[in-house]
């Protein structure tokens, strides 16, 4: 669908059809009357954005509709993710006696947390361009962002958790390196992001995460008994806060049941992102203990 058609399909300013005038003039809609392209969750009724230039969308951050949540809870912690790069270059990898390759692996792991929480804000907040154009090129930013964040996540895992066993870690992360190039590829394909590929970008999504369980195992069996037993927790629970994750985003769950009483918060959406954002959180905490554990133990 072209961005005129858009236009052709913006519904009439009907009080009985028009939800509402929100102050910024700019408007909320519901589900029946926006575009095809933002039709994703049935579930979610009202308070939609959308047939907005790009000074209204920037507008809409500050409205409270059904993407207010999902813009500040990433966008909120891209500012706290900052916070924390400072915090830890200067107290948390020097009190560790971290090395300048520390600083670099830590800096890069921040680096690529927060331009997945920086595009994810993006796009929810761009969604509702009137050019679908538009739409679609910050819906693969978002994606872009989300591959981003993965890469950073394995930075380092395999940096501490191969520590010894250079050839290990450079053979993974030559792999990651290709699928990540693969994916790039991917996602430019128009079909990737239609509807009908919705199935195929969960998969993909899905199968770059599932990757880490491969160097997880080998972890698990070169390394000794101790150190599996202080880590392997925080690899499971980093799994089960992700697994947890997509599922409640691909069930849309809770709004699958209670249609329109989450348009606002609460959604299966504003779950993801909350779970999402700590899992990043949570995996720093581990790092930064792994990393205390190996200038403490060596290689054993």
């Amino acid at each position: 669908m072209e961005s005129g058609q858009s236009l052709r399909t913006r519904p009439s300013y009907r009080s009985s059809v028009y939800l509402e005038r929100m102050q910024l003039g700019v408007s909320l809609h519901a589900y029946d009357e926006i575009p095809r392209h933002l039709k994703d969750n049935p579930y979610i009724t009202e308070r939609y954005c959308c047939y907005l230039s790009a000074r209204d969308c920037l507008k809409s951050m500050f409205i409270v509709s059904n993407e207010f949540f999902n813009i500040w809870t990433h966008l909120g912690m891209a500012f706290i993710w900052i916070l924390i790069a400072i915090y830890d270059q200067l107290v948390s990898i020097p009190h560790y006696g971290g090395s300048v390759e520390d600083h670099y692996v830590y800096l890069t792991y921040v680096l690529c947390v927060t331009i997945c929480m920086t595009a994810s804000a993006g796009y929810h907040t761009f969604t509702g361009h009137i050019s679908e154009e538009t739409h679609f090129k910050w819906h693969r930013f978002d994606i872009c962002g989300i591959i981003t964040g993965m890469l950073g996540c394995y930075i380092p895992g395999l940096h501490y958790g191969f520590w010894c066993h250079n050839t290990a870690k450079n053979t993974y992360l030559t792999l990651l390196g290709i699928m990540i190039l693969l994916s790039l590829v991917l996602i430019t394909q128009n079909k990737y992001l239609s509807a009908q590929w919705r199935t195929v970008r969960l998969v993909h999504l899905s199968s770059l995460v599932g990757f880490g369980l491969i160097p997880a195992v080998h972890w698990t069996i070169n390394s000794n008994a101790e150190e599996v037993r202080i880590f392997l927790p925080y690899i499971a629970c980093l799994y089960l806060i992700l697994g947890t994750a997509f599922l409640i985003y691909v069930s849309r769950i809770p709004e699958r049941f209670l249609p329109g009483k989450f348009n606002v918060v609460g959604s299966s959406h504003n779950i993801w992102h909350i779970l999402t954002a700590y899992s990043f959180i949570f995996w720093r905490r581990a790092a930064l203990d792994l990393m205390s554990y190996r200038y403490r133990n060596g290689c054993t």
